[in-house]
């Protein structure tokens, strides 16, 4: 299960992950955000809390396959920053995968241990405008 909460000040999505998740639910919760009138479409920022999650249950294929297509669906100007909050070895791991995945994307994920890392890393850039890689942006506006 994924619930996740908005805190309009910051513009930042809290999301907290329990139990065992499924790449069903990891889905939905995207989709869910993604068309969430409150988060800027533009410019989705998310702490994910996956510190209470005792396993994800993805395949190496399912984590591929929805990086690809979420990444598919932005717009050549969105971009998606994630910070993941992990403890458990088996969830760091699957969480670093998808980060391996989906480098050179719109989608920036990094994996963190501890809850003020993630918070910090996802504030360096809370400011400023998120720049995307030149080769990110050709390759969505290619469909590439």
């Amino acid at each position: 299960m994924i619930t996740f909460q908005i805190k309009e000040l910051d513009g930042v999505v809290y999301a907290v992950g329990k139990g065992e998740i499924t790449i069903e639910q990891f889905r939905n919760f995207f989709t869910e955000l993604y068309s969430n009138y409150m988060v800027n479409p533009e410019n989705i920022r998310v702490v994910m809390d996956m510190r209470e999650v005792k396993t994800l249950q993805f395949k190496y294929d399912d984590i591929q396959t929805e990086m690809w297509e979420a990444n598919a669906l932005l717009k050549s100007k969105d971009f998606i920053k994630v910070a993941v909050v992990a403890e458990r070895d088996a969830v760091y791991g699957t969480a670093r995968i998808a980060m391996s995945v989906t480098e050179n994307t719109a989608i920036n994920i990094n994996v963190f241990r501890s809850e003020k890392k993630a918070i910090t890393w996802m504030k360096e850039y809370y400011l400023a405008e998120p720049e995307i890689p030149s080769q990110v942006k050709s390759s969505i506006c290619t469909g590439s």
